[in-house]
């Protein structure tokens, strides 16, 4: 006879499943009512969405010309100005007759119907080379009725471009109301930056400082270097892409190019998306062209992302692939809910740094209130360089942790080890290293990386450190919200 266990336990028990289970559902009424209120206040949740992307992106800019004297005032408004500067130039290259993208775009839409013709062309003749077996009627009107579908969808399309183009300014047009709404708001959240930080510092009580102090900064690393390192490595990609398809020959080089840059956007799988499509596009002129192409293409996406995109995302946490197709498909539902298309775009693109940020915040509060390290370097989800090992009696360093770096590579051997030491050094200069700057970051204390990154997060020079050791009450430009020396 099984022994029964005595009530309260038995109560505690039940309260506890009861907790658990009105939890789930009440997460579950959260995301419900988070969805509605999206598609209610989809045009306030776009403007401030938009406005923190033009924060992130100007606030270094505006943070140097007040390190070196001009009033915030001036510094924003120059920093917009050089903003639209950049914008025009983008856009002059893009639709002006001189460089003929436009026309590329026109060309590239047009040949749909003749694509689809040739690959139509390209199925018969396999048919005709294996009869025997295309003779079957079931497989011959499957055949017909895909072919047919084919040409008829782009025809469709091509006929219809210009009720797209249509639908789609009418859509741009809304999107540039919201963004010109977020550059006033942006604007004013420049100008209003320090004091806002402080105001932000004076609202945390004294017991919540370091993990606030952790979330501000790991917020600015991650997001700052996914937004900059992405956009730098979509430059690079198109650029040295365009010149490779120019120099190869193939027809609308620069369209091609652009889209293959655009969709490295998309982490993971946005990288072999725009090499399908390019390579295909390329297989209808010449099929040895598109041999170039392709080997050429992932040569150069290689070598970007080897090289280029490791240190240029050098203080970005790592997130892994599965979580990554998970928030992008997260991203993309919540930015189509607030704004369509364009939003669905935006939303892929945030979904990483929210990702990792997340993960940070999972481990500073899963290590500080647990005292077990979680973060290791044969780990899946929480791979990384722990601050240190684990010792009996002790507590991890929790906000080391959680923005702790990628394990250090294992060391190359034998033709790998040649390119390692022989290319790497040409192409990145200190890429060649052999990562021992990683291995310090992963290995210091929370009050080492409070120390040493107290500026450098705001991107403030050695003169604007000096103005706040001048004035302790001033605190860091940018969206870092450091306590001051006097309050310390």
């Amino acid at each position: 006879m099984d022994r029964q266990l005595p009530s309260s336990i038995r109560t505690d028990t039940a309260k506890r499943h009861f907790y658990q289970v009105w939890s789930i559902i009440g997460i579950v009424l959260i995301i419900a009512a988070a969805g509605y209120v999206s598609g209610v206040l989809s045009t306030p949740i776009a403007i401030v969405v938009w406005a923190a992307i033009f924060v992130l992106i100007l606030r270094k800019p505006v943070a140097f010309f007040e390190a070196h004297g001009i009033p915030r005032v001036l510094g924003t408004a120059l920093s917009y100005l050089l903003f639209a500067l950049v914008l025009g130039l983008l856009g002059i290259v893009m639709f002006s007759p001189a460089f003929g993208l436009g026309d590329q775009l026109s060309s590239l839409i047009a040949s749909v119907p003749s694509y689809v013709q040739e690959a139509t062309r390209m199925w018969n003749d396999f048919s005709a080379r294996y009869a025997d077996i295309m003779q079957n009627t079931r497989v011959s009107e499957w055949v017909d009725s895909m072919s047919s579908s084919l040409i008829s969808w782009a025809n469709d399309f091509a006929a219809s471009s210009a009720t797209g183009i249509v639908e789609f300014g009418a859509g741009l047009a809304n999107s540039l109301m919201i963004i010109g709404f977020a550059l006033v708001v942006a604007f004013w959240l420049l100008m209003e930056l320090p004091a806002l930080s402080r105001e932000m510092a004076r609202l945390v009580p004294e017991s919540r400082r370091e993990g606030f102090d952790m979330l501000r900064r790991t917020t600015t690393r991650i997001i700052d270097g996914y937004l900059l390192a992405t956009l730098a490595v979509c430059t690079i990609v198109g650029i040295a892409c365009g010149i490779l398809y120019i120099v190869a020959g193939v027809p609308n080089a620069g369209i091609l190019a652009i889209i293959v840059g655009v969709f490295n956007v998309i982490p993971v799988i946005g990288h072999w998306i725009g090499l399908i499509l390019v390579v295909v596009i390329a297989a209808f002129t010449n099929p040895v062209l598109a041999l170039v192409v392709f080997i050429g293409t992932i040569v150069i996406q290689e070598a970007v992302y080897t090289f280029v995109q490791p240190k240029l995302m050098a203080n970005s946490v790592d997130v892994h692939p599965v979580l990554v197709i998970l928030a992008l498909f997260i991203g993309s539902a919540a930015g189509s809910a607030v704004q369509g298309l364009f939003g669905s775009v935006v939303g892929m693109l945030i979904s990483i740094p929210v990702a990792a940020l997340a993960k940070a915040l999972f481990v500073y509060y899963y290590e500080r209130g647990t005292g077990l390290q979680v973060v290791a370097e044969d780990g899946v989800f929480f791979k990384g360089s722990p601050s240190s090992q684990e010792v009996p009696g002790t507590k991890p360093d929790a906000v080391a942790d959680a923005i702790a770096p990628a394990p250090k590579p294992k060391k190359p051997t034998g033709a790998a080890a040649w390119l390692t030491t022989s290319i790497s050094p040409a192409l990145t200069g200190k890429l060649g290293g052999d990562g021992k700057g990683s291995a310090r970051k992963a290995g210091r204390s929370s009050a080492s990386y409070r120390h040493e990154r107290g500026d450098a997060d705001a991107g403030a020079d050695a003169s604007a450190q000096g103005r706040a050791e001048a004035n302790p009450d001033r605190t860091d430009v940018g969206l870092d919200v450091s306590v001051s020396r006097r309050q310390k």
